[in-house]
């Protein structure tokens, strides 16, 4: 397993470069043959690593997706050849897997290559999969390392489920309190716009008592003040997009698997808004219209 980022110059076969403008490689992960069937780390391209890939083999590996479109692009990288140490030594690539997050879902994806243990030497990580709750197989497998070398020693275990969610823990507490305010915002504004309302329809009872005497119907009179405070919502909501594209650039690294211009989400959230804001002027409008227009009249 990868202990942290390498960030290792290598060289490409066939392609010459200055040193200083040599690639270079996020990880050099040493894993054992059946570790992309333990994580499901899907083979996309060519072989996975085999128990024949030892130290009398030739020196092969396997690169992730990212690798392959970043230094082939369209060629296919099967067959091609890096070396780490200007040439002396080439390792050959042999397969193609799907990307992986080794460092969290919020830290972007590099070059990996991942080599065979028997080729890279051992790096003191193991990587298990159970049928059953993994906490509870902790114990057992700690006695089994230690059956197998009593000098070996476990000094720490994590499930991949706690690891992943200690790396979303702080992105995952913003977002919640980003989402209070936005609601907070959401329940500012439509109280706003119904005061608004409110007020408007207050000042307007007269007339609208008068709309109704010559033969306006109530639905036509509530449409009149919902449309009209539609006007304000919608002006609102083209201002707040326009806001959202200029800084939603600024929320990018706590979003994952989203683009933070994402139509989808611009679309939802306009449309959640500006549905609150009518059902907001329905309110006065619909209260008005239940008032009898002749008592109105007689009142003023």
């Amino acid at each position: 397993m990868a202990l942290g980022p390498d960030h290792l110059k290598f060289q490409i076969e066939g392609r010459t470069v200055s040193k200083g403008e040599l690639p270079s490689l996020t990880d050099e992960t040493v894993v054992s043959p059946g570790y992309f069937e333990t994580i499901r780390q899907p083979l996309l391209r060519g072989r996975t690593l085999t128990e024949r890939d030892d130290a009398e083999a030739v020196l092969v590996g396997v690169i992730n997706q990212t690798m392959a479109r970043d230094r082939w692009a369209a060629e296919d990288p099967i067959g091609r050849r890096v070396s780490f140490d200007q040439g002396k030594t080439w390792i050959t690539i042999v397969g193609v897997v799907g990307d992986a997050k080794e460092y969290g879902l919020d830290r972007p994806i590099g070059d990996e290559l991942y080599i065979p243990v028997k080729q890279g030497g051992f790096r003191g990580g193991l990587v298990v999969r159970t049928a059953v709750d993994p906490v509870g197989m902790i114990g057992l497998i700690r006695k089994t390392l230690h059956d197998l070398d009593s000098q070996i020693a476990v000094d720490q275990v994590e499930t991949l489920e706690h690891l992943r969610t200690e790396s979303m823990a702080s992105p995952r507490l913003t977002t919640i309190l980003l989402s209070i305010l936005a609601a907070l915002a959401l329940v500012i504004s439509v109280s706003g716009i119904a005061g608004i309302m409110a007020l408007s329809v207050s000042q307007r009872t007269r007339e609208l008592g008068i709309r109704m005497a010559l033969g306006q119907s109530r639905e036509s009179v509530i449409y009149m003040i919902v449309r009209q405070g539609l006007v304000i919502a919608v002006a609102g909501t083209v201002v707040g997009l326009v806001g959202a594209g200029v800084f939603g650039r600024l929320l990018a690294s706590l979003l994952y698997a989203t683009s933070p211009t994402d139509g989808f989400t611009f679309l939802a959230v306009s449309l959640l808004f500006v549905g609150a804001a009518a059902a907001s002027c329905f309110m006065p409008a619909h209260r008005v219209t239940l008032i009898d227009p002749f008592v109105t009249l007689r009142q003023e």
